[in-house]
């Protein structure tokens, strides 16, 4: 099974820079910059955020649906639900959270590398392209959306109990209404 391509090395340090050119300069850090935003906000990397989001709602909610069953009374059946879906959410939510910490890691490196490439000269022009405007709304459009739900906020809020009415002191006045009316 083939390994995944590397991460582009950092820029050389000021002292030893060898590039022939300024222009030489401009297209290596062209290419790495493409390269590492391709990596960052490419269609593969959302879909991968959307399977994480997916997998951690659908471990969480195996744990909360095996919870749920157990209630006020106490019997074997319960007890059954409760181990298969605590079992089973475990059993998805461990690897992923490992596969998401992983993820992390390797952003915060991809993101080091993105800024020590982009500070070696400022394009304009040239760093227009790599904005990439279309996937950048989608990445704000999928995250609005999958944050909600997978923080467990629900979709509508349920209204609060009905409380009884507070019970009030009688003013001195209103006994001595209560007294002369019975």
């Amino acid at each position: 099974m083939p390994r995944r391509t590397p991460l582009p090395p950092p820029p050389p340090p000021v002292g030893i820079r060898t590039w022939p050119d300024h222009d030489a300069m401009l297209a290596d850090r062209a290419a790495v910059l493409d390269d590492l935003t391709r990596r960052a906000l490419g269609t593969p990397r959302l879909l991968l955020f959307l399977l994480a989001v997916a997998l951690l709602q659908l471990g969480w909610g195996c744990v909360g649906a095996g919870l749920v069953t157990m209630g006020p009374g106490f019997d074997p059946v319960s007890l059954v639900f409760l181990a298969v879906g605590g079992v089973t959410g475990i059993a998805v939510l461990v690897p992923t959270v490992f596969a998401v910490a992983f993820g992390v890691r390797r952003d915060s490196r991809m993101r080091e590398l993105l800024c020590q490439w982009a500070a070696l000269a400022h394009t304009p022009v040239r760093d227009a392209g790599f904005r990439k405007p279309v996937l950048s709304v989608a990445w704000l459009l999928v995250s609005s959306c999958s944050a909600p739900s997978a923080s467990g906020s629900p979709s509508r809020p349920r209204p609060p109990p009905a409380r009884a009415a507070p019970r009030t002191a009688r003013s001195p006045t209103s006994w001595a209404r209560a007294r002369s009316c019975g």
